[in-house]
This record gives C-alpha cells, structure tokens and sequence, in this order.
C-alpha cells in the first residue's frame, strides 16, 4: 500500500500528489544501514511496526487540511515564535492555532518537517505502536524533526532524502535541533501542553 500510494505505478490509481521518490527511508539496499535514520518514523522504512508516513509523505498525500499544516520560509531574516504542534490521534485538528506540521521551505527541494508523534495507549490507534521513546517521554510520544530532500539526483552517492535531524527517538522538553549552516533553531518548550492527543509547544 505504501509503494503504491507514493510511487504511484501506472497500473495503479494514486493522488497527482503522490509521485514523489520511493523507497526513501529503506535500508535494504545500503551500504550504511544505519544511516536510514528516519525509518521507524515512515511507514515506507517500516512498514512492519506500524508507524504513520513521515511528515513529508503526508503532506505530499494531502492527508491534513491545509489549515493543519504551518509553512515557513527561510529567507534569512532572523524571527522567533512559538508554535503548538498536535499528534495525529484519531481525528484531525480542528482547533485554530494548532498544527499537525510545520513545514520550513529552505529552498525547492529542501524543507524541514516538525511534527508530533505518539503510541497509541488507551485508544483505538493502531499507528506508531512502536515509537522510539527518548528517556523521559511523558505522554508516550514526542516531537520529530526530519529534513527531505526532494527532487530528481542522477547521482550514485548513498542519501538518504528522509532523515531524522536528532537522535533515533522522540524529542521531549528542552531538547534542541540546529542546522548551523543556516542558523536555523527548533527548541520544545513543552511536551504536556495537552495530553492526548499530544500537544507540544515549540519554538522555531
């Protein structure tokens, strides 16, 4: 179902949307196993334990309304706020102010996501059962932060186009991801604004 919906074969009917690169997150066919960074956060890394399409992907599926998703641009001009991002539960935000992702446009083919994630607990959600907890995750979940490059590379260097911006787990209050190249800073502030479905508080 995965392949499908994002390599979109001919032979099957997908969203014009859904033709983006495939087999992004995989490590079978690496050298460096370890660099598929951000495959237990994709359903096309790990498709076997359950976790939700990476914020890329579900955005480029048009799974949230565009009310839900938060674009920024980088054009060097130095701002500072904060944003409260939600998990996906088993509904969709319907709340002004909060969002599912944040999306940071570097230039064409290079972005950021921020979002939130979590384990199911109590509930229905048969999603992300899984999900790489850091040492202190108070609602099971966390916030992720990936960075995609996108587009066509005729290149034969081993990329990973998805990767995780952290460690390989959820980040909680206090913890920080910079790209120093750009002087780009993404801080949560707070991982229990809400419990669930999880809302964190982060700083951009």
């Amino acid at each position: 179902m995965g392949h499908g919906l994002v390599s979109r074969p001919k032979a099957l009917w997908a969203p014009p949307t859904a033709a983006v690169l495939s087999e992004d997150v995989y490590s079978t066919d690496l050298v460096d196993i370890s660099a598929a960074t951000a495959q237990d956060f994709d359903m096309m890394g790990r498709y076997d334990r359950h976790p939700l399409f990476s914020g890329y992907y579900m955005d480029q599926l048009g799974w949230y309304h565009p009310e839900n998703i938060l674009c920024l641009s980088w054009d060097r001009n130095a701002f500072c706020r904060d944003y409260e991002v939600i998990a996906h539960g088993l509904d969709e935000n319907s709340g002004d102010g909060r969002y599912h992702l944040i999306k940071i446009e570097v230039t064409q083919g290079l972005y950021y996501y921020i979002e939130v994630r979590q384990r199911p607990g109590p509930t229905d959600q048969i999603f992300d059962d899984f999900l790489p907890m850091g040492k202190s995750s108070p609602a099971q979940g966390g916030v992720v932060v990936t960075k995609v490059l996108a587009g066509t590379m005729n290149i034969n260097q081993q990329i990973r186009f998805i990767t995780l911006m952290h460690g390989h787990h959820v980040l909680n209050a206090g913890a920080t991801v910079t790209d120093p190249e750009r002087s780009i800073k993404i801080t949560v502030m707070d991982d229990m604004v809400q419990e669930r479905p999880m809302v964190c508080r982060v700083r951009v």
